[in-house]
């Protein structure tokens, strides 16, 4: 998944129709993108989840630069990600 500012668009309906699943999980690799853009909007998809009572589960690779900048962002306040499979933060 592309979660960069020239892909936003394509990532956000990609995450639209995640959150329509029974049980929603995003799982970023090491090949997936994520920027300042992208991370904003993941992180308004685990809120808008977590306000519908469905929490989006959220995984990124331990020491990658996905969970590098989620962390620099202090959106982990928000959702820990998992590294080993999708979980969703309390």
């Amino acid at each position: 998944m592309d979660l960069r500012i020239g892909g936003i668009e394509e990532g956000k309906t990609a995450l639209l129709a995640i959150l329509e699943k029974d049980q929603p999980a995003v799982a970023l690799s090491d090949t997936d993108g994520l920027d300042v853009a992208g991370a904003q909007v993941l992180a308004a998809a685990v809120l808008t989840a977590r306000a519908a009572g469905r929490p989006l589960s959220v995984s990124m690779p331990e020491g990658g630069e996905a969970r590098a900048l989620w962390h620099a962002l202090a959106l982990d306040a928000i959702c820990n990600p998992d590294a080993s499979a999708p979980e969703a933060a309390a």
